[in-house]
């Protein structure tokens, strides 16, 4: 889980802005 957390933070560094914005408005609804 761990390399797929340190992906998830390097694909989110490359990100533009406005997508920045939107990958974390998604990641507040996680599913359970």
């Amino acid at each position: 889980a761990g390399s797929i957390h340190l992906g998830l933070i390097l694909s989110y560094d490359d990100l533009p802005h406005y997508l920045k914005n939107c990958f974390v408005y998604c990641c507040i609804y996680r599913k359970d």
